[in-house]
Parts: C-alpha cells; structure tokens; sequence
C-alpha cells in the first residue's frame, strides 16, 4: 500500500529485481516447514462430553432461553 502510494515502479511479489528475495522467502518458507512449523491450520480442540454435560447442567446450551437454543446449534 504505501509503495503503491508513493508510485514505486516494482511490485515486491512479481518484479524480477525482487527475484533473489523472493527465492530466499521462498527457501525459508520450504525450511519451516520441514520442520514442522510452517502453515500450520489454525484449530480448536473439540469439547469432551463431560464440557458438553456442564454447559446443559449451566443452562449454556439447551431449550431453557433463546441465547441456549442458538448456543447449542
């Protein structure tokens, strides 16, 4: 945004000046993954039936107002 801004002629991404560093990114990016840290999925532990258990006993999910209804669909 701010190279558009101040009207740079290259593009980071698509530009051959910008060749070299693109392929070292590139190489790291390769390297992290490798190693088991590069684009890991961002996801959540499911709930146990115990969890479910206390959020009915709560009053969290179930039929008793509409926010439980909506929270248990």
């Amino acid at each position: 945004m701010y190279l558009n801004k101040q009207k740079y002629g290259f593009t980071i991404f698509t530009d051959t000046e910008f060749k070299t560093t693109m392929a070292t990114l590139k190489a790291k990016q390769m390297d992290l993954k490798a190693k088991g840290v590069g684009n890991k999925p961002m996801t959540s532990d499911g709930l146990t039936d115990k969890e479910i258990e206390k959020l009915y006993a709560s009053k969290g999910l179930g039929i008793e107002s509409p926010q439980a209804v909506i929270n248990t669909l």
